[in-house]
């Protein structure tokens, strides 16, 4: 039974990757069930074992990018030791170079698209940033303890955009990717800077 769910679990691997691979080089209209199992060397029936419909397959492959940026986030906010301080900054410096990737640079707004005009594409980013919002919400709340949650709420959100917003100006292969690093710079400041001292309106 364990090797049969292992198999199960690598095609599923493999599907991924290749559901990514057509989505960065074509786009969603070019994205078909057909091109991914194509790619993925696999019958077009096996894929639609694992994943029956085109909407299906681009949320599995949603969440699992989104799964590997969290894991990521994780691992560098633990390597960075116990000061809120420097959690904060290696999570945000990780954030916005992955948004060089060119995985995150296409993939992330090809669903901004899809979302204008699909439900499915709303609901799936709403997940996928719900996770990196709550991230972020702690983050805030070990740097300012004493902010309330509502404005702890505000801010990650707040970062939440900022931050992937980047993506259309400094991401692979675009119009400002030299000065990546300079933006990032300021972008890690001012968002520390903007936790810190923010207050709740009185």
């Amino acid at each position: 039974m364990l090797q049969t769910h292992n198999k199960s679990s690598q095609t599923q691997q493999t599907i991924l990757e290749a559901a990514s691979k057509i989505l960065i080089e074509q786009g969603y209209n070019g994205f078909t069930l057909r091109k991914v199992a194509s790619a993925a060397k696999i019958s077009i029936g096996n894929l639609n074992y694992h994943y029956p419909t085109k909407v299906e397959l681009i949320d599995a492959l949603l969440e699992h990018i989104t799964q590997r940026i969290i894991e990521g986030f994780t691992v560098v906010s633990a390597q960075a030791g116990d000061s809120p301080e420097d959690r904060f900054r290696a999570v945000l410096d990780y954030w916005i170079n992955d948004l060089q990737t060119i995985e995150t640079t296409v993939f992330f707004p090809e669903i901004w698209s899809l979302s204008n005009h699909h439900e499915f594409a709303r609901q799936t980013a709403a997940s996928s940033y719900a996770h990196a919002k709550d991230i972020l919400e702690t983050l805030v709340r070990d740097l300012n303890p004493d902010l309330t949650e509502d404005l702890v709420e505000q801010l990650a959100m707040f970062m939440c955009a900022s931050l992937e917003g980047l993506t259309v100006f400094i991401g692979h292969k675009k119009m400002w990717q030299s000065s990546h690093e300079e933006v990032k710079k300021l972008a890690i400041d001012n968002l520390i800077n903007a936790a810190r001292n923010a207050k709740a309106a009185t």
